[in-house]
């Protein structure tokens, strides 16, 4: 989480962020991962702001965020669960992070991405 909270720092000034906030990938009533994940998976629009709100507040994240509606329509458009990272630039989608052979993502990629970009288009 750091290094999104210092790319965000970093480049803020110069690119906009946004974090979308979608289904819970292991709500605790679908698809259960012990007790780290104590999330049942929203049913209304007040439940998923409510824990976007808790992940905020838990983790500190910077972002500017806004939610998914219950349609899910950003995931499915998107294919954004459970986590995915995009660039888009002149309503283009020009980046997608995903997940390596350890299904983790290597933020550097992001990071390098976005920096070449700023860099080398002053955005």
């Amino acid at each position: 989480m750091n290094c999104l909270q210092e790319l965000y720092h970093t480049y803020a000034a110069k690119a906009d962020f946004l974090c979308v906030y979608i289904a819970e990938a292991h709500a605790v009533d679908e698809w259960p991962m012990g007790e780290a994940v104590t999330l049942k998976q929203a049913a209304t629009m007040d439940e998923r702001r409510g824990a976007a709100a808790q992940f905020v507040a838990s983790t500190g994240f910077e972002w500017p965020l806004v939610c998914d509606g219950m349609d899910n329509e950003f995931n499915r458009l998107f294919g954004a669960w459970p986590t995915r990272f995009y660039v888009v630039e002149g309503g283009r989608l020009t980046f997608k992070a995903e997940l390596d052979a350890s299904r983790k993502f290597d933020v550097d990629d992001l990071k390098t991405f976005v920096k070449h970009r700023v860099v080398n288009n002053g955005v």
